[in-house]
């Protein structure tokens, strides 16, 4: 007997926040529900036609839950998932997260009933349209666990938001700094002999993340001549960065 099936919907930067949101319906409906995510291997088996895939699902579902937040409202691919719902004429639910209300959504999804996932009295209702749908009794279930992974997505997913542009201009500008970085685990990054010119492609990225209470930055212009192995000279210093514990978790967050 097929299951009845459930299409998350989600951008790559929402994959921790859908995998919380499957595994919780999965665990309160125990299995009833096949549930299916982009980012999940047991969704999409390595190897398999990917956009097959999603299409054979869409065409499956019963519900589409659409995970709209302040990065993924205006992408292409989430208003397709959202349209082939519509077109079905089935459920489609906006989840809103991450300060996204579900008043200030925009059309076409401003005309869609969507709910604050970190809010325990609405997700109860969404498990109560999911119990209508399959024709069984809403489980009685708390959603402390869910509301705590969802909040905890939401400060990683705000950090983000702010760091990743200014991340990726520093691993691109000073690859050096970006790796050190990259590999702190938490540690002060320090580079004794920073080029001053080096330093200046990526300062305005240091002060910004700085100004965001992400890190702290101490250089040190050391105003002399350092020569390098015969071969030229340039002006430099030390180069301290302090990474802030909200900062360390975006960039480790399994760590």
């Amino acid at each position: 007997m097929t299951r009845p099936l459930i299409f998350i919907s989600h951008i790559s930067e929402e994959a921790e926040l859908a995998t919380a949101l499957k595994e919780s319906i999965q665990d309160s409906f125990l299995g009833m529900i096949e549930i299916f995510v982009s980012s999940d291997k047991q969704s999409i088996p390595l190897g398999s036609n990917w956009l097959q895939q999603i299409s054979t699902a869409l065409e499956r579902a019963s519900i589409i839950l659409i995970c709209c937040g302040p990065q993924s409202i205006s992408r292409p691919w989430i208003n397709f998932e959202a349209g082939a719902g519509w077109v079905r004429k089935v459920s489609v639910v906006p989840i809103c997260h991450s300060g996204l209300e579900p008043s200030k959504l925009s059309l076409p999804f401003s005309l869609l009933q969507g709910i604050e996932i970190r809010d325990a009295k609405e997700i109860s209702e969404l498990f109560g349209l999911i119990a209508s749908s399959i024709g069984c009794t809403k489980p009685k279930v708390m959603h402390d666990d869910l509301v705590a992974k969802i909040k905890h997505f939401e400060k990683r997913n705000r950090v983000g938001a702010i760091a990743a542009p200014h991340m990726e201009a520093i691993r691109e500008r000073y690859p050096e700094l970006g790796n050190l970085m990259d590999s702190s685990f938490g540690d002060d990054v320090v580079i004794e002999s920073a080029e001053d010119w080096k330093v200046n492609s990526v300062r305005p990225n240091l002060m910004a993340l700085e100004k965001s209470k992400l890190l702290e930055y101490y250089y040190n212009k050391n105003q002399i001549r350092i020569v390098t192995g015969g071969a030229g000279s340039f002006e430099g210093g030390s180069l301290t960065v302090k990474l802030t514990p909200e900062l360390t978790e975006y960039l480790f967050p399994y760590w």
